[in-house]
C-alpha cells in the first residue's frame, strides 16, 4: 500500500485523512442527535460526505496529489465508471433515463468512493498509518461504550434495527454494515497482535471485542466469527490442545443439561431471524433476503427493461430494488466494468503484496467474501476508510516481516 512515485507532503495528508475520518464519525453522531430530539433535517450523514468529498477534491489540487503515479489509473477508473454509468441507462428500455441517472446518482458516488480516497491515501507511510490506525480504534472503543449504554438501559434509538423487533444495538453509528466491517476489521488487528506479538493484552481484547460483538446482532459479524474460530482451530493447532478438548466437551455437557432454557433464550432473542428460516428456508435466512431480492430484481427489471447492451453495461434500478451483494450489484450496476474495475483496484492499491501469511491470506478471502454475499463493500462511503488504513496496516506488516 504506498506508491513509489511522486510523494505530497505527509503533514497535509494526515491532516485531510484525520479530517475526514472525524467528519464521517461526526455526521452519524449528528444524525443520532437529530433522531433523538426529533429534529426536521437529519441528513448529517450524507451532509458530512459531501463536505469530505469536497475537502478531498480541494486537497488533490492544492497540494498537486494528481502528480502521483497512481492518480491517472484511478482517475481512469472513476470516468470509466461513469461513462459506463451514462451509457447503461440510456439502453434501458421503458425508461426515462435523465429520471433514473438522478434517482441512482447517490449509489454511484458511493461507488466512486473507494478510487477517490486512494488518490490521497495510497501513498500513506507508517506513521500516517498508525495515526489513522488509532484514530478509528478509539472511535470503535467509544462506541462499544454507547452499544453496551443502549443494550442495558434498552435505548431504541441505538438499536441496530430502528423499526421491527430484531436484536440488536449499534451505538451511534448510523449504517450496522460500516460497524459491522469495524468489529471484523478489528478482530483481524488484533488477532494478528496476538499472534505475531505474542502480548495477552492483544488476546484480551480481542475477545472483550467479540463479547460486544454478539450485541450488535448482525450476522455478517457472527458468520466471521464462525469463520475466525474456524481458522484458527488448524492454524493454532487447536486440535492438539487437551484444553480445548475438555473445554468443549463441557460446553457440551452444559446445554444438554440446559437445552430447554438456552433454546428458549436464543429463540426469543433472534425470533425474527427464526421466524424467517422457516417460513424462507436456509438461503433466504442466510443472505437475510438477498437471494429473494436478487430474483425480484431480474423479474422485475432485467427481463423487462434491459436489452441486449445492457448485459454488457448494466442497468441499475437500486433506488427500487437492490439485492446489496456487493460485487453481484457491481454487475448489475455497471455491467461487466464494474467487477472488472474493482478486482483491479483492490489487487493494485489494497491487497498489492506477496505474502504467504495465512492470517493475510485468510483477510484478503474473507474480504472477497464478505463481498460476495453481502453489501457495504463497494457501494458504500464509510468502507473505503478503514479498508484503507487497516490494509496499509497489512501492507507494512507484510513489508517489515520479509525485510526482516
Amino acid at each position: 500500500m504506498i506508491s513509489k512515485g511522486y510523494k505530497t507532503d505527509s503533514s497535509s495528508t494526515k491532516i485531510l485523512l484525520i479530517s475526514v475520518i472525524l467528519l464521517f464519525c461526526f455526521g452519524d453522531l449528528a444524525r443520532l442527535f437529530a433522531r433523538t430530539l426529533d429534529l426536521n433535517f437529519n441528513l448529517y450523514t450524507r451532509l458530512s460526505k459531501i463536505i469530505g468529498i469536497l475537502l478531498v477534491f480541494w486537497f488533490i489540487l492544492k497540494f498537486k496529489y494528481y502528480k502521483q503515479k497512481h492518480f491517472w489509473p484511478l482517475f481512469t477508473c472513476i470516468l470509466l465508471l461513469g461513462t459506463t454509468f451514462i451509457i447503461s441507462n440510456i439502453l434501458l428500455k421503458n425508461t426515462n433515463y435523465k429520471e433514473n441517472i438522478f434517482q441512482n446518482f447517490d449509489y454511484f458516488l458511493k461507488a466512486c468512493f473507494l478510487p477517490l480516497l486512494l488518490i490521497p491515501f495510497y501513498s500513506i507511510n507508517q506513521n500516517i498509518t498508525r495515526t489513522g490506525l488509532n484514530i478509528l480504534i478509539l472511535i470503535f472503543w467509544i462506541n462499544c461504550a454507547f452499544i453496551l449504554y443502549g443494550y442495558f438501559f434498552e435505548i431504541r434509538h441505538l438499536q441496530t434495527y430502528y423499526y421491527g423487533d430484531r436484536f440488536g444495538f449499534k451505538g451511534f453509528f448510523d449504517r450496522s454494515t460500516y460497524l459491522s466491517y469495524l468489529f471484523i476489521f478489528t478482530f483481524m488487528y488484533y488477532y494478528y497482535n496476538w499472534i505475531h506479538k505474542q502480548k495477552w493484552i492483544f488476546l484480551f481484547l480481542l475477545v472483550l471485542a467479540g463479547i460486544i460483538s454478539l450485541l450488535v446482532g448482525t450476522k455478517r459479524i457472527y458468520f466471521f466469527i464462525f469463520l475466525l474460530l474456524i481458522f484458527h482451530f488448524f492454524y493454532g493447532r487447536w486440535y492438539r490442545s487437551i484444553f480445548f478438548w475438555v473445554f468443549s466437551l463441557a460446553l457440551v455437557v452444559i446445554f444438554i443439561v440446559l437445552k430447554e432454557p438456552i433454546v428458549s433464550s436464543l429463540s426469543k432473542t433472534f425470533n425474527v431471524l427464526n421466524t424467517l428460516y422457516i417460513d424462507k428456508g436456509f438461503l433466504s435466512f442466510f443472505t437475510s433476503l438477498r437471494s429473494d431480492l436478487l430474483i425480484s430484481y431480474i423479474d422485475l427489471y432485467i427481463k423487462n427493461n434491459w436489452g441486449w447492451a445492457n448485459y454488457i453495461f448494466g442497468g441499475g434500478y437500486f433506488q427500487k430494488i437492490r439485492p446489496e451483494m456487493d460485487l453481484i450489484d457491481s454487475y448489475l450496476f455497471f455491467g461487466v466494468f464494474g467487477p472488472l474495475v474493482y478486482v483491479y483496484i483492490y489487487l493494485k492499491y489494497i491487497f498489492n503484496y506477496n505474502t504467504k501469511d495465512p492470517l493475510l491470506i485468510f483477510y484478503f478471502l474473507t474480504v472477497i467474501l464478505l463481498a460476495l454475499t453481502s453489501s457495504g463493500i463497494i457501494f458504500s462511503a464509510n468502507f473505503a476508510i478503514p479498508l484503507i488504513i487497516f490494509g496499509s496496516f497489512f501492507y507494512y506488516q507484510n513489508l517489515n516481516g520479509k525485510l526482516n
